[in-house]
């Protein structure tokens, strides 16, 4: 896909997705408890070495700026992250939308150092994947312990009743961490 091609906000999402997953191609990265979490406006520096700095977010440039073109919005960032990561992850929802692509800045020209505006992909714990990877460490846990119980003491009842005690004591400390982080 050319970025010359890029003309609305299904194409955009297609590049970034591709971009994005060439970086993240390992096989292990289901198993990662990171992931993608938001996506920003920010303002960087690249120094002369290609390292880049983000200095400010939400950032956008300035409207009398002659080095980007975007549309102009009342507010900043002018798309919301929410909108940002569901294009992300279902370009397909956004075939005719150029939202996102007309008021995302474009620089003309290439930046080989100084500042610049853009967006930065954001990564950051999945909740879903912490809490999977909890209750399956609980699960299993509660399960060995239960049969290497039945097996050396001979008693089935207790082992599964130690093991239910474990995975209730999981549910309310889970429930309890949830509250306190909400």
């Amino acid at each position: 896909m050319d970025e010359a091609k890029i003309t609305s906000d299904k194409y955009l999402a297609k590049k970034l997705r591709k971009l994005y997953f060439e970086k993240n191609r390992r096989w292990y990265k289901a198993l990662k408890l990171r992931g993608l979490t938001t996506i920003v406006f920010v303002e960087f520096e690249v120094h002369q070495n290609r390292f880049t700095d983000i200095r400010a977010c939400p950032a956008m440039p300035p409207l009398n700026s002659r080095d980007y073109i975007f549309e102009p919005a009342d507010l900043i960032p002018p798309v919301g992250s929410q909108y940002l990561l569901h294009l992300f992850e279902h370009p397909e929802d956004y075939d005719r939308e150029r939202t996102a692509y007309l008021r995302m800045p474009k620089k003309r020209g290439r930046l080989d150092a100084g500042v610049g505006y853009g967006i930065s992909l954001v990564e950051g714990f999945l909740a879903d994947r912490v809490w999977a990877f909890i209750v399956i460490i609980f699960v299993v846990g509660s399960l060995a312990f239960a049969v290497t119980w039945t097996c050396v003491k001979q008693d089935i009842q207790g082992a599964f009743g130690v093991a239910a005690w474990i995975c209730t004591l999981a549910a309310l400390t889970t429930g309890w961490v949830q509250t306190r982080l909400d």
